[in-house]
């Protein structure tokens, strides 16, 4: 069987920054074929406890066993059923823990994880997606969500540096879940194929983004709009 057209709205269309729970929630939109049920689609991309229910509901469907074909119906990221992705080690310098304990080379680095290093240490991961990622000397950065999602293409990546620099070289982004994202405790910085640098200096408050290849957009972590920068 043929899967229905997906796509991403929100971030994943281009280069947007997103900010707080509801703006930062994507959803993807399936158009409905001959055929579909929101039984069926709930079984193909559901998780629990989300059910057809919710999304008669958030779809306004009249009847659930018969929609008419080419409707557009709105499924919220957080309602998709999960497969977890990890990064892994591909080079490691001086002093690096993930959660606290010494990260050695070749280690896998799931989702969740807290990365720090020390003054003269650095480690570079190859993301699930084949894109690169440096945290660079005397920084902090939580791998906050690394997934894809059952029966749809792309990716979701998302970093949190909450100190010091990253230094990240993107893969072209594909898939209606494609996104990846990183953000500081002022800024947040979205892209679909590019390569960067972003610093974050908690005690002033401030990020910095250079961009050595492509476009990406920053925009500051209170506000709904983004500024494009090029290389």
């Amino acid at each position: 069987m043929v899967r229905p057209p997906l796509r991403f709205l929100g971030i994943a269309v281009g280069l947007m920054v997103s900010q707080g729970a509801g703006a930062s929630e994507l959803e993807i939109i399936h158009t409905a074929r001959a055929g579909d049920t929101l039984i069926g689609i709930e079984r193909e991309y559901l998780a629990p406890p989300y059910r057809w229910r919710g999304l008669k509901t958030l779809n306004r469907v009249d009847n659930p066993m018969r929609i008419p074909v080419g409707t557009p119906l709105r499924i919220p990221e957080s309602w998709l059923r999960v497969e977890p992705r990890s990064a892994r080690v591909v080079a490691l310098n001086g002093e690096v823990t993930m959660n606290g304990r010494p990260l050695t080379a070749d280690a896998r680095v799931p989702a969740g994880a807290i990365l720090r290093t020390g003054m003269s240490g650095f480690v570079t991961l190859a993301m699930p997606d084949e894109s690169r990622l440096t945290v660079q000397p005397g920084s902090q950065a939580q791998m906050e969500k690394m997934q894809g999602y059952k029966g749809i293409a792309g990716q979701s990546t998302q970093i949190n540096l909450e100190q010091g620099r990253l230094e990240t070289t993107v893969t072209p982004q594909r898939g209606p879940a494609a996104r990846y994202q990183i953000r500081t405790p002022t800024a947040s910085l979205s892209v679909r194929g590019t390569a960067f640098r972003v610093g974050s200096d908690p005690s002033a408050q401030s990020s910095q983004a250079e961009v050595t290849q492509g476009e990406v957009a920053m925009g500051n972590a209170s506000r709904a709009d983004a500024q494009a920068l090029p290389a």
